[in-house]
């Protein structure tokens, strides 16, 4: 701040005395970006469409940050409250929920920025919510993603969005940046393919989770996708930046490119000879801040002098990125911006806390609830009785390690393990085993080549091996935790298949025949076709990367302190036989719940609860432009528990593919025993609109629709006609 005020000191003394068009709060925002603009020279025009904004003394302008990552928690900036990775927050299906992660995520970034405005990942623009659409489950970036579905993610999206950037009339309090626009859906060749998308595709699936952020959510910046669109690349691509983005959608913030993307330009797609016509494409375009090695200072200025951008071009971009800027109050008083004034004591405090904590147990998906085998109690094996427990074996890989994810920070309270939240959640009582694990596959990986594995660690493994396989034995039940890691999923990296991996896969199945109660508890960031656990393992619990209290959530989920309600936001296939290729982006050939011809391991939306619901007395009323559908719902178990109520839409009459089934609204309702609560969606006539690609439009076309209500893409409860003339 104290350098901030000399700088402001500076342009004061440097302009006059009088204070400066651009330094006066009082002035329209408009006025003032123009006015700065007029004082800039050429070489400071370039600096400002760095990542790394550098200082202007002269002029008061701080140095500025574009580059802040906050998936699920402020990441790479020390201490935040870590929440469950994306995906686990889309499995939640809650949308009131998502919006109280993302306002703590925002309370937290703008303390970190007010603590140190200059330091990297401490700036005020975000580069989330990824909106993606995870249309295949081998992507290795899902983890980041709200899953499958585009209205789901739309409505997550929107959440995160609004909650980001506040609601003070005058003042940003962050800028959120969806990513990867558009149609970024694979690691593999990510940087060199622009794949054919047909028009409704393109409209119906792909585009509505940027459509809905940005017209609806009013997001202020966006990131473009490395990957392009029909034969173009998204950071070059005028129709997808300048004709849809701003001029069909209306949207007046900055546009960054992805880290390097101007980089593969030249060097992957080989469409520009050198860096400056590179640039000057990106300008063209759209682009307003260039993410890149080295910076583009070089190519820019080269670009500018050489005539390949026209100054009024290069001043239209510098009026959307410094817009922002003002927006935040990076150049007014302290007093007039209240975000300025969060204390960093908020980061990680106790209601924080609590809230990731909630957030975990609200992700965590049972997936199967069954009986153990071979004994005479026909109840399920979940939840765990303590009071009957006598001991517990805890084991696996990921027994008791930390798994927060991609894009993380450090956790602001200590993370729970598995092991940490079970020891913490029984008596003295109770026996809780546990055997460290042994990562051969992790230490192989490591070595370098022609090295061998130390015949002493083989032996290890063994032994420990051999002592999990009698801890479970010995234990009333085991709970084998597995799953996924940045070894397999991440950044730059798609899956080859939808398996365990194979040593997890063999552990598991020799715990299960020395202890048919065993339970597994998967850590992951994407789907996993675990068909031999259905069958065999009683009980089995989605957890995803569960943020900093996972462990706790999950122990909380094993012992009934909170019954589940999570859904899968993803399809879990059942191997890769269901799938097309994962370069083909045409979902109506088979992709997703919306168009899969044969059943999947388990459906979008799939969950499991510890108590019952029934679904009874629909109800439909129409106006010309809304539809309004109610159902009641009744818990008829034995526990209080959230249901999430599903609404799925079907055209019987389309001259074109449509989905079998596509979701349209969705409600997560807390019910307590023997209560029934109505839960009711609101339809807009003109959300059944379908993209006419004669029209170059969308229209609702007369025909008889299916309203669908129930648990599950699945598990349909309740059905009804709708008639549209």
């Amino acid at each position: 701040m104290r350098r901030f005020v000399v700088l402001l000191l500076s342009a004061t003394v440097v302009l006059g005395h009088e204070l400066p068009v651009y330094l006066d709060p009082d002035c329209p925002v408009a006025e003032r970006v123009e006015d700065l603009i007029g004082h800039l020279s050429l070489p400071e025009k370039i600096g400002l469409f760095e990542t790394e904004n550098p200082p202007i003394p002269r002029l008061g302008v701080p140095t500025r940050s574009w580059w802040n990552e906050g998936v699920h928690g402020v990441a790479r900036a020390g201490r935040a409250t870590m929440f469950p990775a994306a995906i686990g927050l889309a499995a939640t299906w809650d949308v009131e929920l998502l919006t109280r992660v993302a306002t703590v995520i925002s309370d937290e970034a703008r303390a970190k920025h007010n603590l140190a405005p200059t330091n990297r990942y401490h700036g005020l623009t975000y580069w989330a919510p990824c909106v993606d659409l995870a249309r295949d489950p081998r992507w290795g970036r899902i983890e980041e993603t709200y899953g499958e579905d585009p209205h789901l993610t739309a409505r997550l999206g929107v959440a995160y969005v609004k909650a980001m950037q506040g609601d003070d009339p005058r003042y940003l309090k962050l800028v959120a940046t969806p990513k990867h626009f558009a149609a970024h859906a694979q690691e593999t060749a990510r940087h060199s393919t622009a794949p054919t998308i047909a028009p409704r595709t393109l409209r119906e699936y792909y585009l509505e989770p940027f459509r809905a952020c940005f017209v609806e959510g009013g997001a202020r910046s966006v990131m473009t996708a490395y990957s392009g669109i029909n034969g173009v690349p998204c950071m070059i691509n005028q129709w997808l930046l300048t004709d849809l983005l701003r001029g069909e959608w209306g949207f007046q913030g900055a546009v960054v490119t992805d880290w390097n993307a101007p980089n593969t330009i030249k060097n992957n797609f080989k469409l520009t000879a050198n860096h400056a016509e590179t640039v000057a494409l990106g300008l063209v375009a759209g682009i307003d801040i260039f993410c890149q090695p080295g910076g583009i200072h070089t190519a820019l200025t080269e670009a500018v002098t050489s005539g390949l951008v026209p100054a009024s071009v290069l001043d239209a971009a510098l009026r959307r990125s410094l817009r922002l800027r003002f927006e935040l109050g990076e150049f007014d008083p302290l007093d007039r911006v209240w975000h300025r004034q969060i204390p960093p004591d908020v980061i990680g405090c106790s209601n924080h806390v609590a809230l990731a904590r909630e957030a975990s147990q609200k992700a965590i998906v049972l997936l199967k609830n069954a009986p153990v085998a071979g004994r005479n109690s026909p109840t399920p094996l979940l939840p765990l009785d303590r009071e009957k427990l006598e001991s517990i074996a805890v084991i696996g890989s990921h027994a008791n390690r930390i798994f927060l994810g991609a894009y993380s920070g450090d956790p602001a309270q200590p993370a729970v393990t598995t092991l940490q939240g079970v020891t913490n959640h029984v008596s003295d009582r109770v026996i809780v085993r546990h055997v460290p694990h042994i990562d051969l596959d992790e230490r192989r990986r490591r070595l370098k080549k022609n090295e061998t594995l130390d015949p002493k660690t083989i032996d290890e493994e063994k032994q420990n091996l051999a002592a999990a396989l009698d801890a479970a034995a010995r234990s009333d039940v085991a709970v084998v935790v597995l799953g996924l890691s940045s070894r397999i999923e991440a950044e730059g990296r798609d899956r080859t298949d939808l398996n365990l991996p194979k040593d997890q896969q063999e552990f598991v199945e020799k715990v299960f025949a020395v202890n048919p109660a065993t339970i597994v508890v998967l850590i992951n960031g994407s789907p996993l076709a675990v068909n031999w656990l259905h069958q065999h393992v009683p009980a089995i619990l989605e957890a995803w990367y569960p943020g900093e209290q996972g462990g706790t959530a999950i122990a909380d989920v094993l012992f009934g302190d909170y019954n589940p309600a999570g859904r899968l936001p993803i399809t879990f296939y059942a191997g890769l036989e269901q799938l097309p290729n994962l370069f083909d982006y045409e979902i109506s050939l088979g992709r997703t719940y919306m168009y899969l011809p044969t059943p999947p391991l388990y459906p979008f939306g799939h969950g499991l609860s510890y108590t019952c619901f029934d679904y009874q007395n629909l109800r439909v009323t129409q106006t010309p432009t809304t539809i309004t559908v109610t159902v009641d719902i009744t818990n008829s178990g034995g526990r209080a528990g959230d249901e999430v109520a599903q609404l799925y839409v079907r055209e019987l009459d389309a001259p074109w593919p449509v989905p079998l089934k596509q979701l349209r609204g969705f409600q997560r309702v807390h019910i307590p025993v023997g209560a029934t609560r109505p839960v009711t969606f609101t339809l807009k006539v003109a959300d059944l609109a379908r993209w006419d690609e004669t029209r170059h439009a969308f229209v609702v076309r007369p025909g008889i629709f299916e309203l669908m209500v129930g648990a599950s893409s699945a598990d349909i409860r309740i059905l009804a006609p709708l008639r549209i003339d």
